[in-house]
């Protein structure tokens, strides 16, 4: 209902008419303001991400003075969830998605904030930019692929002369089982860089040139050799000098007629005054007796036969050349057979030379082992394969009162049974063999609890016995006497 003003003409005229034009100036103004944007004012709506460290603010704005909502803000709250700020309206830090098509936006809650991740896992966040897992390359300068399969993203390809997930090694030729320009037989590889190695015989062996393999050195002689025609002087220890070159090759070419093929090489120990004395070492081979004492006997025979006047008539070369006679002192030659140096035997057995070969050795079982039958390895070596020896079946080493038990390789002898005992005990033990343990046996006191055998260790010499097989077995073995 209208109620007029105090003037009746106000009141019946005037009221009406102005709430009419109210309507229609907001009519007209809301019908303005829609025009303007069908015609294409320069009015323009705005979407801004303006992100912080916890939180993201969601606002807009137009150019003409249009009043503008407050910033909507998407923050942290409680159940670490993402709300507007001052609402209990979840928000998504991703709505606006400001990352580029090939990037995908994930929201970090912890601070409500979007984060870009490129959508390919080859690929990786660069200046805000994605791009290949390849760049920069990981590959150490060598090819690089991106490959979704793999764990890191990629796959390097490397040269030749390189290996590792990033071709950040050299590749070990020396694991190769042919390489060029290496001797065939036991041999050492080292790498020495990219593609290059270089490649010697394992100790113990020698490098045949000729045959481009290597071969085992038998035996070392080390050789004491005095002239007395030839007088000291130092400069023989100068390899330079015409002394040395010139002893050295009449030495060499004495040594090659004493040994011929067998002859492996030398070395020059230091020369040394009275009159002139050499000291060598020489590398042979085992001659094919398989007796290194033969070659011993060839040097001293020769040194000997030499200096006769029948030796000189048959024509051969005076001794050792310019350097005149020469004879051995005592002790002068010291060999050492090296036929099992580099030979590496399983377990339960060591290594011996065979000989009636030159260069066979042998794995023969421990003492306490026996070989049950025979193999042999890549390099020809006789292997014997081993069963554990139960001295306690022979009964040789039992006394009455023992008890034999059997160990790996050994055995344990206990007198009397195990016992247990709270009381002080005074023992005396029998000994079955009292030459092992002396005239006086000492008398042992035990206090307390006690649980168990004492254990006296005893040597024992080497004994021959039959086992039940009928076989003849021979031990050298510490056992342990128990009580």
């Amino acid at each position: 209902m209208f109620h007029p003003a105090s003037n009746p003409k106000a009141g019946h005229f005037i009221g009406p008419q102005m709430s009419m034009y109210r309507v229609v100036v907001l009519i007209f103004c809301c019908q303005f303001w829609v025009t303007a944007q069908e015609e294409g004012s320069t009015d323009e709506e705005v979407t801004v991400s303006n992100t912080t460290a916890t939180s993201t603010t969601i606002f807009s704005t137009t150019t003409r003075g249009i009043p503008t909502p407050p910033p909507l803000r998407c923050m942290t709250g409680p159940g670490n969830q993402c709300y507007f700020a001052g609402t209990n309206e979840a928000c998504d830090p991703c709505e606006l998605n400001p990352c580029s098509p090939e990037q995908y936006c994930t929201p970090n809650l912890s601070a409500c904030q979007p984060e870009c991740r490129c959508r390919k896992r080859t690929q990786h966040l660069e200046n805000g930019t994605c791009v290949s897992i390849c760049q920069p390359n990981p590959c150490n300068g060598h090819t690089c692929r991106e490959y979704e399969n793999s764990i890191l993203g990629y796959r390097c390809s490397c040269d030749q002369n390189w290996a590792g997930e990033n071709c950040e090694r050299w590749r070990n030729f020396c694991l190769d089982k042919e390489l060029k320009n290496c001797p065939e037989g036991p041999r050492d590889c080292k790498m020495t860089g990219p593609g290059q190695y270089d490649c010697s015989c394992t100790a113990g062996y020698f490098h045949n040139e000729t045959e481009n393999t290597c071969e085992k050195i038998g035996q070392l002689l080390e050789i004491t050799l005095k002239f007395p025609s030839t007088y000291y002087n130092e400069l023989y220890n100068n390899f330079s000098t015409p002394f040395f070159i010139n002893a050295s090759q009449e030495i060499n070419e004495t040594m090659n007629d004493i040994f011929g093929s067998l002859m492996v090489g030398l070395e020059y120990g230091r020369f040394e005054e009275g009159s002139l004395v050499a000291n060598l070492n020489a590398s042979l081979k085992v001659p094919k007796s398989g007796f290194p004492e033969d070659n011993v006997i060839s040097l001293e025979r020769y040194v000997i036969d030499c200096r006769s006047r029948e030796w000189r008539e048959n024509g051969s070369r005076l001794c050792f050349g310019t350097l005149g006679d020469a004879f051995i002192p005592y002790n002068g030659v010291n060999s050492t057979d090296l036929r099992c140096s580099g030979i590496f035997c399983p377990a339960r057995t060591r290594c011996i030379p065979m000989y009636n070969q030159s260069e066979a050795t042998i794995c023969i079982c421990e003492d306490g082992y026996r070989g049950i039958s025979t193999t042999t390895d890549q390099y020809g070596n006789v292997i014997q394969i081993c069963d554990d020896i139960n001295e306690c079946l022979t009964g040789q080493f039992c006394e009455p009162g023992t008890v034999c038990r059997n160990t790996e390789g050994s055995f344990t002898l206990a007198i009397g049974r195990p016992h247990r005992s709270r009381r002080t005990i005074r023992n005396t033990p029998r000994d079955p063999h009292p030459a092992h343990l002396g005239p006086n046996p000492q008398t042992i006191w035990v206090v307390g609890i006690f649980v168990g055998f004492l254990k006296y260790e005893m040597d024992f010499q080497p004994q021959q016995f039959q086992d039940q097989d009928g076989s003849n077995l021979s031990i050298n073995r510490k056992y342990t006497y128990e009580m």
